[in-house]
């Protein structure tokens, strides 16, 4: 179709940003920033094995990855046994790694493929979102007690939905975690049918906003805010909507 001097009215879907329906902002990539602090030092980045099988896994996790220092490489996660993937990087430093495709969430909690508690310690801070598809929350930022969440726009959920409906231990122990606002996260992301220990002692959480329309289809929601803003100040939640489904 034309529109007016022969010019071609845009394909919406192919439109970056916020001009794509979902979309999540104005880059599409998903973006971290990791720390080494010692010469030739790896950094280990998971993805997620619960819920997906090796068809799935390769589904949701096809993605380009640059890691900041001047390279770049194309990864297919396929193995459900240790779904990780790592990068040594020659100087000590601050690093932004950006990935963009399709990447169905972290999942930092796993601790196959090398991914100790001083790994988790290297990964400093989300700036954004993009539009990966995000296809589970299962354990994305447990442990990492150093992450901050600076991004402004929203994930946008894999086509299909989501794989994994369980969002145990999202940001347990994530202590530099103060606020998380997912108010205009899409709802589809948030159909919970298990939420053991998701957002539990995050110490210094303070506020926590959920999209509109959060539904709790399951009724293992135990210990889901246990012990968070510990630290000395009180927890502010902030749930509009939410539709209990479980029986």
């Amino acid at each position: 179709m034309f529109l007016g001097m022969g010019m071609p009215i845009p394909d919406l879907a192919n439109l970056p940003g916020v001009s794509r329906p979902g979309g999540g902002g104005s880059d599409e990539n998903f973006i971290m920033k990791w720390e080494t602090t010692t010469s030739n030092e790896d950094i280990i980045v998971m993805g997620c094995r619960f819920g997906f099988n090796s068809s799935t896994l390769a589904q949701h996790y096809d993605f380009n990855v640059d890691w900041g220092d001047g390279t770049n490489e194309d990864i297919v996660l396929t193995n459900t046994n240790v779904p990780g993937f790592s990068h040594t990087y020659t100087d000590a430093g601050v690093y932004t790694v950006k990935i963009n495709g399709k990447f169905g969430g972290l999942c930092m909690g796993d601790s196959t493929a090398g991914n100790t508690a001083s790994n988790r310690e290297k990964l400093k801070e989300i700036t954004n979102w993009g539009d990966t598809g995000i296809a589970t929350l299962n354990s994305m930022f447990n442990g990492c007690t150093n992450v901050t969440i600076t991004a402004k726009d929203a994930p946008t959920v894999a086509p299909g939905g989501m794989v994994n409906t369980t969002y145990d231990y999202m940001i347990f122990n994530a202590n530099s975690i103060t606020s998380l606002d997912m108010s205009k996260w899409p709802a589809e992301i948030f159909v919970i049918q298990r939420g053991y220990y998701a957002f539990a002692r995050a110490d210094n959480l303070t506020s926590i906003k959920f999209p509109k329309g959060v539904r709790i289809t399951g009724t293992v929601m135990q210990y889901l805010f246990y012990e968070s803003g510990s630290a000395g100040s009180s927890l502010s939640i902030d749930m509009q909507d939410v539709k209990v489904e479980a029986n």
